[in-house]
């Protein structure tokens, strides 16, 4: 078993990782042998396992939730599904209920780049850090290219954060897409894919972090 060699922590995202019907059974699995646990998920279904599993998400160290505007509407456009942003408010507050730690995950591009602020502050008013991801060019998004203006939009609305004494954070999890081929380097890094029959895979990935809020400072070289 893997937390046997010194495993210490399991992150479980997805995709929405609560479409899965077996993903709290295996959080509660790896509280059990003494992991910390944590997820990013959309919200989908918090609510309601906070009541069915309440100890499991009791557990969790950290529950990061995107939610990438303040605007219902756009949100739900965003994501794809109406109600998606009052099903990441409900995950939200059930989380708080249960006192868990919320990091408030936020996909920024051109559309929502100005609503950045107001995100921030919402996180702000809850005790809640925030996680800034520039749109990745995979998957939905694979047509997606971060322009000059985009860079630029994004730099006031970081200097807007900054100002406001929002806690921005940088991501420390790594994410691995499913469609990437093996990589050796990334298993001598501990970054491997879980895949849908269970098996275990090192995958040519990306990390989130390097996209976050505390390299965007750095790398617009915002002071």
């Amino acid at each position: 078993m893997m937390h046997e060699s010194g495993l210490k922590s399991v992150h479980i995202t997805g995709g929405e990782p609560f479409m899965w019907s077996k993903t709290v059974d295996l959080l509660d699995y790896a509280q059990n042998i003494g992991l910390d646990t944590s997820i990013l998920s959309n919200g989908f279904q918090i609510q309601s396992l906070a009541k069915t599993h309440t100890e499991v998400l009791r557990k969790l160290k950290v529950a990061q939730i995107s939610l990438d505007t303040t605007n219902p509407t756009m949100h739900d456009s965003r994501r794809g599904s109406e109600g998606a942003w009052q099903q990441a408010m409900d995950a939200i507050a059930a989380l708080r209920e249960l006192n868990v730690s919320v990091e408030i995950s936020c996909v920024v591009d051109d559309e929502n780049v100005s609503e950045l602020l107001a995100v921030g502050n919402f996180a702000k008013s809850i005790g809640a850090s925030l996680i800034v991801r520039p749109l990745v060019s995979i998957g939905r998004a694979s047509t997606n290219q971060i322009s000059y203006l985009f860079q630029k939009r994004l730099e006031k609305s970081l200097l807007e954060l900054k100002q406001a004494n929002v806690n921005v954070i940088c991501d420390r999890f790594n994410y691995v897409p499913v469609t990437e081929s093996i990589d050796e380097h990334n298993w001598q890094q501990d970054i491997f894919t879980i895949e849908p029959d269970g098996r275990f895979r090192g995958s040519k990935g990306f990390v989130y972090g390097n996209s976050s809020i505390t390299n965007a400072l750095e790398l617009l070289q915002v002071s």
